[in-house]
């Protein structure tokens, strides 16, 4: 059996990810506040959206190729650990791990109750999470 991910090899990977998410938003305000300074406020508050909602797409997108790909987001891959079928301990590909163990999951983590459970199972011995059950996941040291 591949050697499973540590608690903190996990949880550095999702701060990675989740720091990903604040790059655009950096970006288009430090732009807007040093290029845009005399332009009207509506303008401004356009660039502004614009920016942000292109960045935030251009990343999901190479999260998600990453994921349905080869099981792992930019941190898992930064981290060095990818998500795998918990009987093949290979990736499980688009419907395993994009559709079920990301997408769903994103939606499910919405429900606050359902987020902090999610979250404390990681301290189990085997590291699962509701995520991994219902996708029928493992988080591995990748290989």
């Amino acid at each position: 059996m591949a050697k499973l991910a540590t608690i903190q090899e996990r949880f550095f990977a999702k701060m990675i990810d989740w720091g990903l998410m604040a790059i655009p938003p950096l970006i288009v305000v430090y732009t807007i506040n040093r290029w845009m300074l005399n332009e009207p406020q509506r303008t401004i508050v356009v660039y502004t959206l614009s920016g942000i909602t292109v960045g935030l797409v251009v990343i999901f997108f190479l999260q998600w190729v990453l994921i349905a790909s080869r099981g792992q987001s930019i941190g898992k891959l930064l981290m060095k650990i990818q998500m795998v079928d918990e009987k093949r301990e290979k990736s499980g590909g688009i419907l395993q791990n994009l559709v079920v163990r990301t997408w769903l999951h994103g939606i499910l983590s919405g429900n606050l109750l359902y987020f902090l459970i999610d979250s404390l199972l990681i301290f189990r011995k085997d590291r699962r999470t509701i995520h991994d059950f219902i996708a029928k996941t493992i988080v591995i040291k990748a290989k």
